[in-house]
Formats: structure tokens, sequence, C-alpha cells
């Protein structure tokens, strides 16, 4: 069973980013010294984030429309939208077109004359 625990609680140092220091390298269990010394952050290289590419702040600020109202509208959780207008989440197909679907919406309901919006409108190929 000790040998277990090491291979848990090294697989759990990995996916949090904790960093095997000579303070936790002879214990490979985490007393409560071990785990409050550490914020369990994934660290990661700037190159590593992958954003994807995407027009949906640029659609809502044109249409003038909070981020809040987004997420109300397209029913994404509560501070969802940043994440999906930043490009760090992606959202699927079906979701996506519910973004288009939405900002069309708003656009006939605010008068605002534009071309359809359509899921390659806001996920555009090559970025």
């Amino acid at each position: 069973m000790g040998d277990d625990w090491e291979v848990w609680a090294t697989i759990w140092r990995r996916f949090f980013g904790i960093p095997t220091t000579p303070n936790t390298a002879h214990n490979e269990g985490f007393s409560h010294h071990n785990v409050e010394s550490y914020s369990p952050v994934m660290y990661m290289d700037k190159g590593s984030e992958k954003n994807v590419p995407n027009r949906l702040k640029y659609y809502r600020e044109k249409l003038v429309v909070t981020q809040q109202e987004m997420e109300w509208r397209t029913g994404v959780g509560s501070r969802s939208w940043p994440h999906y207008e930043s490009g760090i989440r992606e959202p699927k197909i079906k979701l996506a077109q519910k973004f288009a679907q939405v900002f069309n919406e708003i656009a006939a309901e605010k008068g605002i004359e534009i071309s359809r919006i359509s899921t390659d409108d806001l996920y555009p190929i090559g970025g």
C-alpha cells in the first residue's frame, strides 16, 4: 500500500503543479504541513496555453450587449462567457450555433442591420 500512495502522491503533485522539494522528497505522502505550504495551482508555460480564436467579443460589443446578458441568453454558466470570449474555453458545435442564434436575435430586436451571423463568422478558420 505504501508504494500505491507514493504513485498517487506523485500524480497529485504533478497534476496540481506542486514541485517536489527537499521538504517533500523524503516524505512521499502529504502531511497537513506539506499541503498548506503549496498552492494547488496548475503551473503552465505561456506557450502551452490554448486559446481558441473567435469573434465573440467583436459581435457582442457591436450589438452593445454585456457579458452577463450573453450568459443569460445563451444559458451558459455564471461567469463562463469571458472564458469563451477569450478563447480559454471552446464550445461544442451546438453551443456555438446557439451563440450565433442569440446574436442574430439581438440584432433583430435592436434593429441593427447586420448580415446573418453564422458559426463560421464567430469561429473563422485560421483565426
